[in-house]
């Protein structure tokens, strides 16, 4: 036992004056006597009287002895110290949920035993962080009933890994106690595992590998796409066994025999839709074994311009993107067909014939776009609900701004506009200037609108490299044709549409703007579809991390101690308390009260 505050042992001092008060006692009282029989008679009775009075004085002053010696020590703060293990209240599990982890193990697979494991070592207070190409806290601080129900209900993902990032995570969201990182550690990105594990343990903290890869896993899988005249799948043997295996691509059937470390190539030309790569037979690794390629659904997008006074400048652009159809009609005379795109550019309000833009109208709710281009006169202009913004005036030259990264804003330079129409909107903004929306999208039935707010002569971005580019992409973007190196994804990357879509996913339909992309397979919208794939091959290197950290089966949760402060001076006024009851308790079944 110490003191907080030494000091408060002067109060000891109070016990002088109560100790020399009690041996203060009254002198003897001189009495005659009348009858020598009646002091015979009393004499026994007034012995024991007197012995009772003396005891019940000793008592009472043992006491008020022990009280005052409870509050003088009180006032000096006593603690005491104890060592607790600290492990026991507060574990943050950094489990890996990459697509390494789908790799069998036995009759069971690596993620299946890191749950198990995990399971069996929660403590009072848990929080859990997933492993993958984004870390996930999924729960935080959480008892053990719920942590093991939560942990149980996980599976894995078909994501790389930053294993490194996520124990430096761990190490973010907890003060003291201990992280216990379960994995295969086939770190793909970010910080290193071990050079993180350092930085963690530097604050106090204790950081424990826990490996559940086995040795000498088969695998071999599609691990890169490449994109030119031609697709090319690149397929490795990245397992530890010479492997022969079957690619499947639609009708076409190749074998492929590869040592482990080798790899091999097929080329084949770029798929109208999602054409399903596989490799047939079996390994340790299923998740690399399939890959999706999504190539344009179309050939040509038809574009009707519909203009008074045709700009060279975008028909330029238009025709540059290979990608285009492109008719010119001029008010009043308008073909009522059905185009893909339809662009307003320079239109003379007078020229426009009623019913015209309502039969566009028309379209656009059947599936198809229109471009509505500033010009001088858009807030005299009556676009029929076309337009998704409302112009009321112009404001000074301003810089455009990007608001969202989208394909068609992405590296580009929009430079200045030198008069900006004031426009307002409720659609998608994705740049503006001087606070409003120059480029704004809208859904309008089953179809789009769009607004380009760039007026041709008051904007010098028609003679930037960037305006044949922007055109090149928006026209993609809207009409989804795009290159197929821009329909296929990686798992890991993030997937932007610009506008809350519906997406059916792989895991069952979604709707939102941006979407992180965790599983392979197909990503469909309205009028484009996007092929998602593993594509990695340090993930699909199942054999990478079997060196690092204890294996599984060998783990014990070891103690880690840390030293307590326990005050004292409540419980020795609470005791206090308690003797000052006693007293009074005594002192009324003495009969002085």
């Amino acid at each position: 036992m110490d003191f907080a505050f030494p000091a408060g042992l002067w109060a000891l001092l109070a016990l002088v004056p109560f100790i020399l008060l009690y041996l203060i006692r009254p002198r003897p009282k001189q009495m005659g006597i009348p009858s020598l029989m009646f002091f015979m008679k009393h004499e026994g009775a007034n012995k024991v009287t007197s012995l009772f009075r003396t005891f019940l004085k000793d008592w009472l002053f043992l006491m008020q002895l022990l009280l005052l010696l409870l509050l003088a020590f009180s006032a000096a703060r006593p603690f005491t110290e104890y060592s607790q293990d600290v492990t026991a209240e507060n574990i943050v599990f950094v489990i890996d949920a990459s697509a390494s982890m789908h790799t069998k193990e036995g009759p069971t697979t690596r993620f299946h035993l890191a749950k198990e494991k995990a399971k069996g070592l929660v403590g009072a207070r848990n929080t859990v962080i997933l492993a993958k190409e984004v870390p996930l806290i999924g729960i935080k601080n959480e008892n053990s009933i719920t942590t093991q129900e939560y942990i149980q209900s996980l599976a894995p993902t078909e994501t790389p890994t930053r294993l490194g990032d996520s124990i430096l995570l761990a190490g973010e969201t907890l003060s003291k106690g201990r992280v216990i990182v379960i994995s295969d550690f086939v770190n793909t990105g970010g910080q290193d595992p071990v050079t993180a594990r350092s930085v963690v343990e530097a604050k106090g903290i204790a950081v424990d590998f826990i490996n559940v890869a086995g040795l000498d896993k088969s695998n071999m899988g599609i691990v890169d796409l490449t994109f030119g005249e031609s697709i090319t799948a690149i397929i490795a043997n990245t397992g530890s066994k010479k492997q022969t295996r079957t690619l499947s691509a639609g009708a076409t059937r190749k074998e492929i025999t590869l040592e482990p470390g080798e790899s091999d190539v097929f080329s084949f030309e770029e798929p109208q839709g999602v054409l399903k790569l596989a490799l047939e037979g079996e390994d340790d690794f299923k998740v690399d074994d399939i890959a999706y390629v999504a190539g344009s659904a179309t050939s040509n997008v038809s574009v009707l311009l519909v203009t008074n006074n045709q700009s060279v400048f975008l028909t330029a652009a238009l025709k540059a993107t290979g990608l285009v159809t492109l008719e010119v009609a001029e008010p009043p005379i308008v073909p009522k067909e059905r185009y893909d795109i339809f662009i307003l550019h320079n239109v003379d309000k007078d020229e426009v014939l009623p019913g015209t833009l309502e039969a566009i109208a028309a379209h656009v709710k059947e599936g198809s776009v229109l471009i509505a281009h500033a010009q001088k006169d858009s807030n005299l202009f009556d676009y029929k609900g076309l337009n998704p913004v409302t112009i009321d005036g112009f404001k000074d030259k301003a810089k455009v701004v990007v608001q969202q990264v989208t394909a068609f804003t992405k590296d580009i330079d929009f430079s200045v506009i030198e008069s900006v129409p004031n426009a307002q909107t409720e659609g998608d903004v994705y740049a503006s200037a001087a606070g409003t929306p120059v480029l704004v999208s809208k859904p309008l039935g089953a179809g789009t609108t769009f607004y380009f707010g760039f007026i041709e002569e008051a904007s010098n971005f028609k003679f930037t490299p960037d305006y044949p580019i922007f055109w090149n992409s928006l026209v993609s973007f809207l009409s989804g044709h795009q290159e197929a190196k821009r329909l296929n994804y990686k798992t890991g990357q993030q997937l932007f549409v610009g506008q809350r879509t519906l997406i059916k996913t792989p895991a069952g339909p979604v709707e939102a703007a941006s979407l992180p992309l965790e599983r392979i397979g197909t990503y469909a919208m309205t009028g484009r579809s996007y092929g998602v794939s593993l594509l990695n091959e340090i993930e699909s290197t199942v054999n990478a991390g079997a060196s690092v950290g204890q294996k599984s089966t060998d783990y014990q949760l070891h103690t880690v101690e840390e030293t307590k402060k326990y005050d004292l001076d409540l419980a020795l006024l609470s005791l206090a308390l308690v003797f000052v009851l006693l007293e009074v308790v005594f002192i009324k079944m003495r009969g002085d009260l």
